[in-house]
């Protein structure tokens, strides 16, 4: 039996990229799992 792969996304809210790639995979009507990156320190105020 084949298996449909698992879409991962590693994302943050605020990044424009990771946006778009969460619209283009709705539109598409892909399934994905979100995990969110986490923010350190001055990486936040980039």
């Amino acid at each position: 039996m084949s298996q449909t792969p698992t879409l991962e996304l590693w994302q943050t809210e605020w990044c424009p990229a990771s946006r778009r790639v969460r619209q283009r995979l709705t539109e598409l009507g892909l399934s994905y799992t979100i995990h969110q990156v986490p923010v350190h320190g001055r990486l936040a105020s980039s």
